[in-house]
């Protein structure tokens, strides 16, 4: 409870802003026309908000937003009541604020060093090697980000560079033993999955996390959603769904002390695509950074 109003109190300038809350179905709401206001965008009083930079559209009843054309999955729907549409307190604390202002975000310091962790067959029902060709696609897509990420200037720390499991409590004491650092987590969507890609916090809102660190958890999981957008128009990929960005589910990572994403990507992606991903993923990381040290604009 401590940290949800930490939390909410970040939203507030320093003059104050009034907030004319509602509970309904036991969540507590914030008019989009207010949302508007506080972030200076323009409201079509249709759903629609927009700056020079952005555009969110909203649907009464969906639990997905469009933000500037990439999938927002909200926690709780969108609410019509008295003919003005509503958005969840928790989505916008905890979802867009970083988002929108993730020159906001406070860091210790900046982010300096990144740790892949990719996933093995066994954790989750990941990957399953084959044992003919010994391919391990997620490990092979770690080496290409890092091979990306280290000519801009990053550390690398990989979790693992062979073919063999790695306990999830070893990937997080690996990551908590680095400053000033970045977890990204690789894992395949489900087999079914013919093409996609998505990009979670591994910081939700229930875990004690510090604030700070699932604001910026979802500032990297947007980001990596735009780049990957901007770069997968030019390929033959154009056309695969796009599952958007939000919280991971469970508890497995709520142990670690820094920023954490988790990469979803299909087995037709990588093996269409890996190169294209990994720049991607290069360049959202570099994005997100500049944005929370209000070097760039997101």
């Amino acid at each position: 409870m401590k940290l949800m109003i930490l939390a909410l109190l970040t939203l507030m300038p320093a003059m104050g802003f009034e907030w004319q809350s509602v509970n309904y179905q036991e969540v507590k709401y914030l008019p989009l026309e207010q949302v508007a206001e506080f972030y200076g965008m323009d409201d079509d009083g249709e759903g629609s908000l927009s700056s020079a930079t952005l555009k969110l559209k909203f649907k009464s009843g969906e639990s997905q937003a469009i933000l500037s054309g990439v999938p927002c999955n909200l926690i709780h729907p969108i609410a019509l009541i008295d003919q003005k549409r509503y958005l969840a307190e928790v989505d916008l604390t905890h979802l867009l604020d970083p988002i929108l202002r993730p020159a906001k975000i406070k860091l210790p310091g900046p982010i300096t060093t990144i740790v892949l962790d990719p996933a093995f067959s066994g954790e989750g029902g990941d990957i399953k090697i084959d044992d003919q060709e010994k391919t391990d696609p997620l490990l092979d897509l770690a080496l290409k980000i890092r091979e990306t990420l280290e000519q801009s200037g990053l550390q690398l720390v990989m979790t693992r560079e062979e073919q063999r499991a790695l306990p999830i409590a070893d990937s997080i004491k690996i990551a908590n033993g680095v400053e000033n650092v970045l977890f990204m987590r690789l894992q395949l969507l489900e087999p079914a999955t013919k093409g996609g890609y998505q990009v979670l916090s591994l910081h939700g809102p229930d875990s004690n996390a510090n604030p700070e660190l699932k604001k910026a958890s979802m500032s990297v999981a947007c980001a990596a959603h735009w780049r990957y957008l901007a770069r997968r128009t030019q390929s033959r990929l154009k056309e695969l769904p796009d599952l958007g960005f939000g919280f991971a589910s469970g508890t497995d990572y709520h142990a670690l002390t820094c920023p954490a994403i988790e990469v979803r990507v299909s087995q037709f992606t990588l093996s269409e695509d890996g190169e294209l991903l990994a720049k991607a993923l290069k360049e959202s990381v570099i994005m997100a950074i500049k944005a929370m040290t209000g070097k760039s604009g997101q």
